[in-house]
């Protein structure tokens, strides 16, 4: 597989995961939602969800399975996120690497095409999730300008690899 196509998320959202639309998401008969935490659900640094976040965890949580799935190595704060969420979930994940991933796909017994990767970084959520066939959706950074920059610079080296996300 080329890495432009490895870069390519199946959708770009443009917006927080918190506008993430869960129809759109049952629309594609997804059961599962593996979920990068830092940036994605929580600003960097912090330990609390943000109102919007939380509420639409709790929404997502009547629809499908969720995990989270975070290169940070601290099993304590995204251990205490996965206690507040009643969620399973993997520390140290070693994104874009997918022995892990594709260990915790075996483990939840799903068809990898029934399993979404939602996070904020191409060069790691949507890369490892494209190797293993994934659903892959790339959201905006939450609570960091830092972090925004850091994708806007990820979409100007995969559009010169030859990805078409804006």
């Amino acid at each position: 597989m080329k890495l432009r196509s490895l870069l390519q998320p199946d959708w770009d959202l443009g917006k927080t995961i918190a506008e993430l639309s869960i129809d759109e998401l049952r629309k594609r008969h997804l059961k599962v939602l593996i979920l990068d935490v830092d940036c994605t659900l929580i600003p960097p640094y912090q330990s609390k969800l943000p109102g919007s976040v939380k509420a639409w965890l709790k929404n997502a949580r009547d629809h499908f399975t969720i995990h989270l799935f975070s290169n940070n190595p601290s099993g304590h704060h995204i251990g205490s996120l996965g206690k507040e969420l009643e969620t399973s979930f993997t520390t140290s994940a070693s994104k874009p690497r997918s022995q892990i991933l594709s260990k915790v796909l075996s483990e939840i017994n799903v068809p990898a095409r029934k399993v979404a990767l939602i996070g904020d970084r191409l060069f790691t959520d949507t890369l490892a999730g494209n190797q293993l066939g994934l659903f892959t959706v790339l959201v905006t950074p939450i609570g960091v300008r830092s972090n925004q920059q850091l994708q806007k610079i990820e979409r100007q080296l995969s559009c010169l690899l030859g990805t078409s996300i804006n």
